[in-house]
């Protein structure tokens, strides 16, 4: 499948998109791959006092989440802007003036509208964004055309953090998704993280924020019937960082906790989130290497 006919996907209407996404969803719970088990597992150590029938409900809106969003990735890589405004609400934008001309990073957590959010608000304003070199090449020389087809730049996971920062020295924005397991590559500590008494989480967050003298703000998309989406900025954080790092880890799995528990079927769980252990700690999942 070539970038062209993912962008032709793009094109079904919402309905259509919708009975592709759930198909999807459908066989991908069916495939043997290891996904579904991942997930799986991440529900049972996030939410161990759910009924195991529960746990399977919420296991399979996942995948219906899932597979919609990906539908709605084609659709975003072909919008127009002015669709895209009618269809992808921004609340909160208030957050984004300041006086101090400080940049701001928007610490964007790993929900299903995630990269939707992200695209929205490089309408309007300067963005930069991070990814991971994707294995797949079509895969990766997709996502980068979608994230920056309305001028955001794009900083690879290799980026220096001077770098980074220099941008975030001039003002502008960086949308940040700090909330997965590198493997030690943010430097991470071990703090909880809602049934899991010790996360590793990443510190770069806080580092980027005092090298860069940026404000950190909080953003989280949430998909909505119809095709609809609403990005939601909170306030800035204040004292952030802090003198503790584990504090401030903790400040950011809180926030996320409580997103997570509003709509946990949209948040991405097919990560091996808790792979990373303390010294000594036995592996969570069955093939934890």
């Amino acid at each position: 499948m070539t970038v062209c006919a993912l962008e032709w996907l793009g094109r079904l209407p919402v309905r259509a998109r919708t009975l592709l996404g759930d198909s999807l969803a459908f066989w991908g719970t069916l495939l043997p791959w290891r996904r579904p088990a991942v997930a799986a597992r991440n529900l049972e150590l996030c939410f161990p006092d759910d009924s195991p029938a529960h746990r399977r409900l919420l296991l399979r809106r996942h995948f219906r989440e899932m597979g919609r969003g990906l539908l709605d990735l084609c659709w975003l890589s072909r919008v127009s802007p002015g669709e895209l405004r009618r269809r992808v609400w921004v609340q909160g934008l208030q957050e984004l003036q300041d006086d101090s001309g400080r940049g701001v990073i928007l610490l964007a957590p790993h929900f299903r509208g995630m990269s939707i959010g992200g695209v929205r608000i490089s309408l309007d304003h300067a963005l930069a964004a991070m990814y991971q070199e994707q294995h797949n090449a079509l895969v990766n020389r997709f996502m980068l055309r979608l994230h920056g087809r309305f001028e955001a730049k794009m900083f690879s996971h290799n980026a220096s953090t001077l770098e980074v920062c220099r941008w975030l020295r001039q003002g502008k924005i960086l949308y940040y998704l700090p909330d997965l397991d590198l493997g030690g590559k943010d430097r991470p500590t071990f703090v909880p993280f809602l049934g899991v008494p010790e996360v590793s989480t990443g510190t770069a967050l806080r580092r980027i924020a005092a090298l860069g003298r940026a404000r950190v703000i909080p953003c989280v998309t949430q998909a909505l019937d119809g095709g609809r989406y609403v990005v939601r900025l909170y306030p800035a954080w204040k004292d952030f960082p802090g003198s503790d790092a584990r504090a401030d880890a903790r400040r950011m799995n809180r926030f996320i906790e409580d997103q997570v528990r509003q709509m946990p079927e949209q948040y991405y769980w097919l990560h091996r989130r808790f792979k990373t252990r303390p010294p000594g700690a036995p592996g969570l999942y069955e093939n934890s290497t």
